[in-house]
């Protein structure tokens, strides 16, 4: 499997993840990160394949969140006349953490292709802890 090579990567695009400010009105809330990919072509069915990973204060190994939004950024960036689709993406997160997990996307645009009409997150989930929280 090929690396995600973050050779040329010198720190997150926003440095501060816990301020949000960066964002449009209405989404300023939250947890910013930065998502890295490296494609890794496509499937016999044609669903594309990637390398990710995710940095902000501390990696999380597999996020169903932020992989999300990258496909949904993935499928606004395909041609208008590719219609709604839907895209089909598969991306691979937590490598070099030693918790490699595959997470599976597919999304759907509106009929003029310009926006996201909805996204479907498909994977498995490993419970790795609980706990209580008194307030």
């Amino acid at each position: 499997m090929k690396a995600l090579a973050t050779a040329h990567v010198h720190g997150n695009l926003n440095v501060d993840t816990y301020n949000p400010q960066i964002l449009d009105d209405g989404w300023k809330v939250g947890l910013v990160g930065t998502m890295y990919f490296v494609a890794q072509g496509e499937e016999e069915d044609g669903r594309k394949k990637y390398r990710t990973r995710m940095f902000g204060s501390r990696e999380d190994p597999g996020t169903g969140s932020g992989s999300s939004g990258l496909a949904s950024w993935l499928a606004l960036q395909e041609e208008k006349n590719m219609g709604k689709g839907p895209f089909t993406y598969a991306f691979t997160q937590g490598v070099e953490m030693g918790k490699q997990n595959e997470i599976f996307l597919e999304v759907h645009r509106t009929e003029t292709g310009d926006a996201i009409e909805k996204v479907f997150l498909i994977g498995q989930a490993v419970k790795v802890m609980e706990g209580k929280l008194e307030l």
